[in-house]
């Protein structure tokens, strides 16, 4: 033994089971264990080089070192790391203000908050104590929505990691199941800056405190938020700030969270769930997207190029090309060779076989996923505004009926305005069929010029497709004018050929698809409605309808249908206008139709509305904050730790001093009792971590070697005015040499511990509730190799 810790002997003081020793690949900076596994995670970052701007490892090992993640950042820095009580989840602070949170199976993020534009310095993550569950109840909701089956995207359709969606397994798995106490827990997140944010299960945002705005903080410059610690019972907050040479200790009342631990759970775990679903739907909305843009993608390059290729000024007008080989049979020569350069037979064929499984994916998108997400979606909103209504036990944490009643409606507007996007698709995929399917029949005809083919055959989703698709774009990325199905994806607004101007051109166009009248019912309805007067002369219309190739029989029944149930009106002179009468208004419509919105805009409403409906909970909790005490304290480092308490209403801080004393103190009631514990001349205090119920793992270095010893505080005698101080040696409870160690991490629920070596990467592992080994264990243990070892 060391001369300097001759005081400690193997009999009197256990040492610990060495576990052996591990490598990381760069210089470890941060490590935290798992409280309910054998995990621990590691920070790494690479030895800092000139030009180079930092960037990091989050890694996950097992104890036999076995690594199971890894999570890469190329410019922000983890700061701090906490896990949630129950192991599951592992929240990471960083350097750029956000904090992050990951699935501990996987290492998926799952959460992200932005808390601050600064470094983000400590974190803490509670669950409700026992005795505080015990006085709360039972669960307020149970999850009902476990049994819906959201159907796999198509192959064609694909989430991608930049998503960053989960698969909703895994976002359930790391929920609690119902809103009991005992799943109730609170990430408390804090930057530098004296900004702190509370979190309910580490996902709604539920409370705010600026400590910098305290009247003591705010008087010295420099200021730095380095701790937090919440109580069991969630009715208090201690911070701790440094300024200067003085650590502050600031403690605010946080009542709210432990009166209403079942209120919060409840609307948290809603919360998370239909942020996630909503997440989910946003994402195949963007993977329809992407789809949708692969369809056009080859014929807009190919007209693309052609327009720019054409002699003469301009861009040259689609529109006009192809309208006129439709109704002359004549390509012009340009277009003639344009033909037969790029989209010769085969290539229309196959194109046309792609466009068409590329819109029977976005169906099944539509018809599968996202039907199945809205209808849970509803169920979640419907229980969620049940809450709402229990006025007395939801108002008072920002639930507001108005507002989940109003995400209530605009989910329904998005289910129909899915339902009007199907057949938009269903119309699309139609147009581009006959489409190409006539310019097969152009190809043929210039590539077999003996061969009888018709190509001035009269088409109305040919016409349709060319008057929209084809008509001049304002995009000028695009050669192609986005049809229906993209003015869904890409714009807040619908566009119709109306719109663009021709008072005849809309009477080409069926954009009655929200109606249940199908043929020239809806269409005699649009023209009027989309008149310049509205008003449309009855037999002008006729001739028109009959150019289409309806008869006049089809004609005759379709507007005495309309005229019998009302939806126009005829005067003596022929002349029809729209009556007060909707296709649609037969029934009651529950949600507003909103036709001129596009569903991605419909969508973002939805998740606006969402967003608002959950904001009030910070606001409103956060008038409950009350301020209740401050105390000041000499210290030269800011080593902070916080051991756990019995006692509910108190809390237990431990604190360097000097560089051999420390100092204990607990906060009750307003009141600070304290002891200074010295430790032997000539030992340097360089690391505190809490380990269990009053009892702290510190990290003593000498000038030949460190130590890791284990400290209990449960007989140390503390006074508001203690007159000397107490020597460490009766408080260690067991320790060990650790070699050149600088660094620790222990786990009091799992009794491990760790020391990381002067240089960074060898790391030693340590039982902490287990003696030394004999000797002959000691040389059997040498001759195993690593995977044996572990």
């Amino acid at each position: 033994l060391q001369p300097i810790m001759a005081s400690f002997s193997l009999e009197e003081n256990q040492s610990f089971l060495s576990l052996g020793e591990k490598r990381v690949k760069d210089l470890a900076h941060i490590m935290r264990w798992c409280p309910t596994m054998d995990l621990v995670a590691v920070v790494t970052r690479p030895p800092r080089t000139a030009g180079t701007s930092g960037g990091c490892e989050l890694c996950l090992h097992r104890l036999s070192w076995q690594r199971v993640w890894t999570v890469p950042f190329a410019e922000a820095v983890i700061t701090v790391v906490q896990w949630r009580p129950d192991g599951k989840a592992l929240a990471a602070g960083f350097t750029d203000g956000f904090v992050r949170i990951y699935d501990v199976e996987h290492g998926n993020e799952f959460q992200k908050h932005s808390v601050a534009k600064c470094t983000i310095t400590a974190i803490n993550w509670t669950n409700l104590s026992d005795t505080a569950v015990a006085t709360n109840g039972g669960a307020l909701v149970h999850d009902r929505t476990q049994d819906f089956v959201i159907p796999e995207t198509p192959q064609n359709i694909e989430l991608g990691s930049e998503s960053g969606v989960l698969p909703l397994e895994e976002v359930t798995r790391s929920l609690p199941n119902d809103a009991s106490p005992q799943n109730f827990s609170i990430l408390v997140v804090g930057a530098e800056n004296g900004i702190v944010h509370f979190y309910a299960l580490g996902a709604l945002f539920i409370g705010h405190i600026d400590f910098s705005k305290d009247e003591i903080v705010s008087q010295n410059e420099g200021s730095k938020l380095i701790n937090l610690f919440m109580s069991a019972n969630l009715e208090e907050l201690t911070a701790v700030v440094q300024i200067q040479e003085n650590l502050c200790v600031l403690q605010r009342s946080t009542k709210t969270f432990s009166q209403r631990p079942c209120e919060l759970c409840a609307m948290s775990l809603q919360y998370a769930r239909i942020v996630s679903l909503v997440k989910y739907l946003g994402a195949l909305i963007s993977s329809m997207e992407a789809a949708w843009e692969s369809i056009l993608l080859e014929l807009d390059n190919k007209l693309k190029t052609f327009a720019e290729n054409r002699e003469g000024a301009g861009r040259l007008s689609l529109e006009v090309e192809f309208m006129a080989l439709l109704t002359r049979g004549v390509p012009s020569l340009e277009l003639e060779g344009f033909l037969s350069r790029e989209l010769t037979s085969r290539k229309l064929k196959s194109m046309g076989s792609t466009v068409e499984s590329s819109y029977v994916n976005i169906q099944e998108v539509v018809i599968g996923p996202i039907n199945n997400i809205t209808q849970a979606l509803m169920f979640r909103l419907g229980d969620l505004e049940g809450l709402s209504s229990w006025e007395e036990r939801f108002e008072d944490i920002g639930l507001d009926s108005s507002l989940i009643q109003n995400c209530t409606t605009l989910l329904g507007s998005f289910l129909l305005k899915t339902g009007e996007f199907l057949r938009a698709v269903d119309n699309s995929k139609r147009e581009f069929h006959e489409f190409f399917s006539w310019l097969q029949r152009v190809v043929k005809l210039m590539e077999s010029p003996d061969t009888v083919v018709d190509i001035k055959f009269d088409s109305r989703e040919v016409r349709k497709f060319i008057m929209e698709t084809l008509s001049s774009n304002e995009n000028e990325d695009s050669a192609v004018m986005f049809d229906i199905v993209g003015q869904h994806f890409k714009g807040s607004r619908l566009s119709t050929v109306q719109q663009r101007g021709g008072r005849w051109e809309k009477i080409y166009c069926d954009l009655a698809m929200h109606t249940p009248i199908d043929g020239c019912h809806g269409d005699i309805y649009t023209a009027i409605d989309h008149s310049e007067t509205g008003t449309v002369e009855l037999n002008g219309l006729r001739r028109v309808l009959l150019g289409q190739g309806n008869t006049y029989d089809q004609i005759d029944e379709a507007v005495t249908w309309l005229i019998d149930n009302k939806y126009i009106q005829c005067n003596e002179d022929g002349d029809c206008t729209l009556a007060n009468k909707s296709l649609t208004s037969g029934h009651h419509q529950l949600f507003p139709d909103r036709p001129s919105d596009t569903l991605k805009q419909v969508f973002s409403d939805l998740e606006e509305g969402i967003h608002t409906a959950f904001a009030q909970a910070a606001p409103r909790c956060s008038t409950t904050f009350e301020a209740k005490s401050h105390k000041m304290m000499k210290s030269i480092s800011a080593k902070v730790c916080f051991p756990l308490s019995n006692e509910e209403t108190a809390v237990l801080m431990v604190h360097q001093l000097s560089m051999t004393c420390i100092e204990v103190i607990k906060f009750e009631n307003g009141e600070a009792l304290k002891a200074t514990v010295e430790f032997d001349e000539g030992l340097e205090i360089i690391g505190l971590e809490e380990y269990t119920v009053n009892t702290f793992a510190i990290l003593l270095k000498t000038t030949e070697s460190s130590y890791l010893a284990l400290v209990s505080t449960e007989n140390l005698e503390l006074t508001s005015d203690p007159c000397e101080n107490v020597p460490a040696n009766n408080l260690i409870e067991s320790w060990c040499d650790a070699g050149d160690a600088v660094m620790l991490a222990v786990s009091g629920t799992r009794k491990i511990g760790n020391t990381v070596g002067k240089n960074q990467k060898q790391v030693k592992l340590f039982d902490l509730a287990s003696g030394p080994a004999d000797d002959d264990e000691e040389s059997d243990d040498e001759d195993d190799d690593e995977e044996q070892d572990a």
